[in-house]
Formats: C-alpha cells, structure tokens, sequence
C-alpha cells in the first residue's frame, strides 16, 4: 500500500514539472548528470535541472555556469556544457545541433568525429533518396508519366520537360516550383522519413527513436505479466506512462504520413503546410526527449537481479519525461485537415 501511495504522489510530482520545468534533456556522460536538463531562467540565463541528483531521484536546480563547481566533468562534457551555453541551447533539436557541430569539429575526439562523418555521408544520402521519392511521387500523383523522367532523371530531355510541365499545370503552380517546394517538404519531413506506401521506407531518427520506445513497452508488458505484485504495479504503470507517448507519437507520424500521400495539397498549400509539419515534428522531438536514457535504463533493470527491480523501477518512474502540453504547438488556421486536427 505504501508503494502505491509513492505512486500517487509520483504521479502529482511529475504533474507539477511538467508545469513548471519543462526542459531539454542533455546527453552528459558523467553519472551524476545522466538525467540532467536544461531550460532557460530569469535570473540566471540557462539553468541545470539534476534528475535523480544523489541517486534518490530529487531534482537539484543549478546555475548553468556553475554546473562544473558542483559537478566534476569529463572533457566531453565539459566542451557540450560551454557549446549549449554559446548556443542557449534550450530545446531537444538546438541540443542536437549543438551535439552534432562538436562532433564533427573533433572536440568529442577522433572516434565521434569519425562516426558523425560517416553518420552524415548517410543522412546525406537519405535525403536525396527521400527528395526523389516525394518528387516521383508528386509528379505520379499529377498525372505525369513517368517513364521519360525514369529514362532522363536530369529532366532535360523534351518528353521529360512535357511530363513535368503536365504536373505544374495540374497542379497550378510553376515548373520551378514544384523542385522548390520538393525540397523544402523533404527538409521539413526528415527527422520522421517517409512512409512506405509511397515508395522504399526511409525512416528518419524521430521513428526510429518511437519505434524503440514503442518496442521497449511491450518488454515492459511482457514482464509485468509475470512479475511479483510489487514490481507488476510498477511494470503496469510504466506501460501506461509508454502508451500515452506512443499515442502522441502514433498521431503525429500518422498525421505526417497522411500529408505525404496527399502530397498535392500539401505542396499547393506550401509554406503555410511546411510550418504546420515542422511544428508538429517539433511536438514528437519533445514527446520522445530524454526517453533514450530511459529506455537504456529500463533495460538494465529488466535484465538485473529481479530482488532490485522495485526500489529501481520506482526511481525510473520518477524520471521519467513529461510531456508537453497540446496547446504549446498548436497552430490555427492552416490548411491540412489532419495536422489541423492533431494539433487544435
């Protein structure tokens, strides 16, 4: 019964943060800020918030620039503490620039530096192939032929010319802009990919990511079915915890996908319908912050003594991220019926 109290109780604490610390999660290396965030301040600019500071879940909120006084930091560390500082870094995608900008500068080491290179010839590659798969699929969805323009994919034969310009008119936009506004949409699209059933699958990290997450709460399910009670309530609550992130996760990749099969509406409405996707993108990025680290611990509790899981399990709830509210990315009056209503 006690346990269950703590559960309540956890339930009412994580309420209160995510009201008043929502916070980016930042991926230190040293212990003690494994859990650590980082939101702006007031008075003091940027501030740290230290989840499960002293190994008892508490939450020690420290002046960003006195972090290394209260922390000893490895060298990693210590240069992506300075970089999201220079950057003001408050938000999961500026943490992940500033993330990518020290590897591929070296000051991660040669190895990282290594690794973001070739993670980059790859991303690189993802976005051409994603940028040809909108395309085709656009001037398919038009009317075109594609035939010429599979024979001449440089567009400069006359057939390939006429078929693109037999989508423009179908479309009632210019020929230069339908390559334009091609671009911008897979700009927009990347950190999801596309979906399958408009050509070969290119997932982007944001799905892989909620693929993880969503596969790491059905091994929490599956062991809460043979748990002993204590730890089985826990287990439950933490699969309730994971399918509500998988419902936001769920609706905002099925609203995306949904915008990517009507690529002719979402092309003709432009700009308008690219701010409305990034928005949404930026809701998933937040829904799905912080949850690599949970996921990582939550599997080392799974696989560890089963006599340590309560006491573990209870601390990982405490830890867990909150959500953001819907009213913090909702965009009126845009034209696309199902992100409108994902985030109205």
């Amino acid at each position: 019964m006690l346990r269950h109290g703590l559960g309540g109780l956890i339930d009412r604490g994580r309420q209160f943060l995510q009201r008043t610390m929502q916070a980016a999660s930042v991926p230190f290396e040293t212990p003690a800020l494994r859990f650590a965030r980082v939101r702006e301040d007031e008075r003091h600019h940027l501030v740290a918030l230290l989840r499960d500071f002293a190994d008892n879940g508490s939450v020690l909120v420290v002046p960003w620039d006195a972090l290394p006084q209260v922390v000893a930091m490895s060298a990693r560390d210590a240069a992506l503490h300075t970089a999201i500082a220079e950057a003001k870094a408050v938000t999961p995608d500026a943490i992940r620039s500033v993330m990518t900008s020290l590897a591929a500068s070296g000051a991660l080491g040669a190895e990282a530096q290594a690794r973001q290179a070739a993670k980059a010839h790859v991303e690189s590659q993802r976005q051409t192939d994603m940028q040809a798969i909108l395309l085709f699929h656009l001037l398919r969805a038009s009317g075109a032929d594609l035939a010429p323009l599979l024979a001449d994919p440089t567009g400069s034969s006359a057939a390939a010319r006429r078929e693109v310009q037999r989508a423009a008119a179908s479309l009632r936009i210019g020929r230069r802009d339908i390559y334009r506004r091609a671009v911008d949409l897979t700009c927009a699209v990347l950190p999801v990919g596309s979906p399958p059933n408009i050509g070969p699958p290119r997932p982007g990290w944001l799905r892989l990511l909620s693929n993880d997450v969503s596969a790491f709460g059905a091994k929490v399910q599956a062991h809460g079915a043979k748990a002993l009670p204590e730890a089985a309530y826990h287990l439950g609550a933490l699969a309730n915890d994971i399918s509500s992130v998988m419902d936001v996760s769920r609706t905002v990749l099925h609203a995306i996908d949904g915008a990517l099969e009507d690529i002719r509406a979402t092309i003709r409405g432009g700009e308008a319908e690219f701010l409305l996707i990034r928005r949404a993108i930026d809701r998933l990025s937040w829904t799905l912050d912080g949850w690599p680290a949970i996921v990582d611990t939550g599997r080392e509790i799974l696989a560890g003594p089963a006599g340590e899981a309560v006491d573990r399990l209870l601390l990982l709830r405490r830890l867990l991220p909150s959500m953001p509210e819907r009213d913090e990315f909702a965009v009126p009056g845009l034209a696309a019926p199902a992100l409108r209503k994902l985030l109205s």
